[in-house]
């Protein structure tokens, strides 16, 4: 079956999985990240495509290992060193991805230099490194302006969202990436140049959505439960929560709240000190809730 959709399963498509694999991993989905995981591994040496990008990725490990190397001390000179040592195209390629900021007109100066006091296969193997560099960094740069244009239409569209925002921006959580808090960025500065009120205060409100359903995300189900829990005052609203949510007090989630209490009571901020307050009743809460669900079983 494999084989016949190796066409099929293309980069689109293993672009796709690995997408799948982190939001399964950002919302606490360990086993559905793991099973994922396991499938994009028996895929990948057994299509085509699958094979080119265990090369490449290969190839980028290894130019990965070489900056480290040089970390700090990486200089055009060095960069131009490094990238004239490339052992394939893949390589070049991947200096160029990993290190396109240091690729600047002054570093494609350098290069240039050195084709012209370089002569015979030399000169002509330099020439061709040169047009690599800068048509994979051509590329880069269009790819890296269609993901800023997107991510602005982003959000446009939720600009004109009237009603249940938070929603929206769930189900479009793959969507909310670097580049998209780039745009926020960015539309923000650009309203107060204006001095539009409206639409700043419509920024401000998307951006507080947005980092509440990512931190929501990252903490997966028992950090959105102990979320709700604290945002409901009385013991018959935290019952009711746990009630619905009785398949999520397990042990692991009174042992997350133990270490929870451990950290906010030894910190200096003093909200965090009365949160751990209560934490503390939620914990107790909890157990009494987990024995009595365990002693009716």
């Amino acid at each position: 079956m494999v084989k016949e959709e190796d066409k099929n399963i293309d980069q689109e498509f293993f672009g796709m999985l690995s997408q799948l694999i982190q939001m399964a991993s950002s919302q606490g989905d360990q086993q559905g990240a793991s099973q994922l995981s396991a499938l994009q591994q028996r895929l990948l040496p057994m299509t085509t495509t699958g094979k080119e990008l265990q090369a490449r990725s290969g190839e980028i490990e290894k130019v990965m290992g070489k900056l480290r190397e040089a970390g700090k001390g990486l200089t055009r000179e060095k960069l131009l060193e490094l990238v004239l040592t490339s052992e394939s195209d893949l390589q070049i390629e991947a200096y160029a991805s990993l290190a396109r900021p240091g690729m600047d007109y002054q570093f494609f100066q350098q290069l240039s230099e050195k084709i012209d006091a370089a002569q015979g296969e030399e000169k002509a193997r330099l020439s061709s490194l040169r047009e690599t560099l800068l048509e994979t960094t051509r590329k880069i740069d269009e790819q890296l302006q269609e993901r800023i244009n997107m991510a602005r239409q982003n959000v446009e569209i939720l600009l004109k969202v009237e009603e249940n925002l938070p929603e929206i921006v769930v189900q479009n959580l793959q969507a909310i990436d670097d580049y998209f808090l780039q745009a926020l960025v960015l539309e923000t500065e650009e309203a107060k140049q204006k001095g539009d009120q409206q639409r700043i205060q419509k920024l401000q409100h998307i951006m507080e959505v947005v980092q509440d359903v990512v931190q929501a995300a990252s903490m997966g189900p028992e950090g959105v439960l102990l979320e709700a829990l604290l945002e409901v005052e009385t013991p018959e609203e935290r019952k009711e929560i746990m009630e619905e949510n009785a398949d999520k007090i397990t042990p692991e989630f009174i042992e997350s709240l133990t270490s929870f209490m451990l950290q906010l009571e030894n910190a200096d901020d003093e909200q965090a000190k009365q949160m751990s307050s209560q934490v503390r009743t939620i914990y107790r809460e909890a157990l009494r809730f987990s024995m009595k669900t365990q002693m009716n079983k």
